[in-house]
């Protein structure tokens, strides 16, 4: 059988096509369907992008709010103000914030942090671990802030190259503002012992170990703020520190800190009961306990007396006609290999500074050195830590420096620079060797400018040849300031207290101090025409004997 084919009919063939036709609209419609809906998806999808970024971009922003609160509790001591205040700052097309609550001893610090970009915003929550940096090694600095009244408490912050420890408090003095600080470490044991004046006259006392501070109390309690009437010593075989001290007018007290227990208050001499104590400055001798002991009077008059490890002597050792008015006018140093002790002070009828020399047994007479146009307002020596070298700066009443150079048997090299300060009655100028006693570094407040000046000095070399150098600034002029050897290289610090009543430090490395501006360490030390700050460096038990 065969197939056979029929022509349809023209109705069959209008039927066909038009079914053709009713599918070709039906897929028109279902492909434009699927394109509307395709781009109504993409537009969806690119706003969700744009929302994922923005968002992405304001979780960011709290990552940086979290590092720049770590940033303020690391190097500021009054961050933050309040705990419940949101600290907001713009950055980079949006704004981030955050508020914070410090750490303490025995808690975390924790942080809540928000940031925003457009509409979107992101939360996060930290929890800080700041580590205590109360450690074996490194240069404690200790220091005292005013902060307008409200914090008076002495704090502590260690450098271990090249960065600072956050700021921690060290014991309670009675809230007082404190005029005078000084800190001394013991020789043999891992210990610091520190000693304030303040504003209520009491010299206070605290010991620091690796568990922190202790051992604080009230020497005493009748001394005078507005003068240097207390100083610290150690004794370096034993490692005991010697504290001295003015109690009332003219007695002169003394304490010993065995490594255990404070001894009881004792007069260490009675040779000037009508004469009130003006200025106290002891230094050690580096090769036995003997300790000599400096007491100026406002009867112009010079004492020196002698500790021997377990008493003192006084034995003919008045030394008449000292510039008395000023701070800082009499300094000791011994030399480093024979232990001989030189005696520098300012003379007060005669432009120029008198010294004696100390064997161990017997004082030298009174010879001079230094002949100026002016009187001398402050004197400052440094012991060479190799040699028998000793460097000696001072100020006098037109606020030149002058310079001094001793080579164990005369002084051999004298100079009076052009150079100026701005002040004469505070510490505004400082000397010190560096510790492998290749060169002394000389270091002042430039008048009438923010910058500092300095003088490097190799030793053997002509002191005339020396040049003044420019240091960098410190934002206003420099009122009190301090160099402090490096005991690991021939580094230094430097540390400022300028005429606004904050704390700069910067690090003096390979002959040069670095252009970039000195780093700011507190804010509102407590009194700039003082002594508000002083650095020590405990025994590691590595360097224990």
């Amino acid at each position: 059988m065969t197939a056979q084919y029929r022509t349809p009919s023209p109705f069959e063939r209008n039927r066909q096509q038009g079914l053709a036709y009713v599918g070709l609209l039906i897929l028109l419609i279902v492909i434009s369907t699927l394109g509307l809906a395709f781009l109504a998806r993409s537009g969806t999808e690119a706003a969700a992008t744009l929302s994922r970024s923005n968002q992405i971009q304001a979780e960011y922003l709290t990552e940086a709010a979290a590092h720049h609160a770590m940033w303020r509790l690391l190097h500021e001591i009054n961050f933050p103000p309040s705990e419940d205040v949101y600290y907001l700052h713009d950055f980079a097309g949006g704004r981030y914030g955050y508020k914070v609550r410090r750490h303490t001893d025995t808690t975390f610090a924790t942080v809540a942090t928000v940031g925003q970009i457009g509409q979107s915003t992101a939360h996060q929550s930290y929890v800080l671990f700041v580590k205590n940096e109360n450690l074996y090694a490194g240069n404690h600095l200790l220091y005292n802030t005013d902060n307008g009244g409200e914090d008076r408490l002495p704090w502590q912050r260690q450098f271990d190259r090249p960065n600072w420890s956050i700021p921690n408090q060290t014991v309670d003095n009675g809230n007082s503002k404190v005029h005078w600080l000084e800190v001394e470490s013991s020789s043999t044991r891992n210990e610091m012992v520190m000693g304030t004046l303040d504003e209520d006259n009491d010299i206070h006392l605290a010991v620091w170990t690796p568990e922190g501070w202790g051992q604080d109390w009230d020497f005493t309690i009748e001394s005078n703020r507005d003068r240097k009437v207390f100083d610290i010593a150690c004794e370096s075989v034993t490692g005991d520190v010697l504290v001295v001290g003015r109690h009332a007018d003219s007695t002169l007290l003394y304490t010993i800190w065995n490594g255990s227990t404070w001894t009881t208050p004792a007069a260490a001499s009675t040779i000037f009961p009508a004469e009130k104590i003006q200025f106290i400055e002891m230094e050690s001798n580096p090769l036995s306990d003997e300790i000599l002991v400096a007491v100026v009077t406002d009867a112009e008059k010079l004492y020196l007396l002698r500790w021997n490890g377990h008493s003192f002597s006084t034995g003919g050792t008045l030394i008449s006609s000292v510039q008395a008015d000023d701070t800082y006018i009499v300094d000791i140093a011994y030399e480093s290999i024979s232990g001989h002790a030189m005696i520098l002070w300012a003379e007060k009828n005669i432009y120029t500074c008198g010294y004696c020399t100390w064997d161990g047994a017997t004082l030298s007479h009174k010879s001079i050195v230094m002949p100026f146009l002016r009187k001398v307002r402050l004197v400052q020596m440094a012991a060479d830590p190799t040699s028998d070298f000793l460097f000696a700066v001072n100020i006098d009443d037109d606020n030149r420096v002058s310079l001094a150079t001793w080579n164990g048997s005369y002084w051999d090299g004298q100079r009076r620079l052009l150079a100026s300060t701005e002040f004469t009655d505070r510490h505004c100028v400082d000397v010190a060797w560096t510790a492998s006693g290749s060169e002394a570094l000389v270091a002042w407040g430039k008048k009438g400018s923010s910058h500092l000046e300095y003088l490097r000095w190799p030793k053997d070399s002509w002191l005339e040849y020396a040049s003044v150098q420019t240091g960098p600034s410190f934002s206003n002029a420099i009122s009190v300031l301090r160099l402090f050897p490096i005991s690991d290289g021939d580094e230094m610090l430097l540390i400022v207290d300028n005429n606004d009543e904050n704390l700069f430090y910067t690090l003096w490395t390979e002959g040069v101090f670095p252009v970039d501006p000195p780093k700011m360490i507190a804010n509102k030390a407590s009194n700039k025409a003082r002594m508000p700050f002083d650095l020590a460096i405990p025994k590691t038990p590595e360097t224990n004997p």
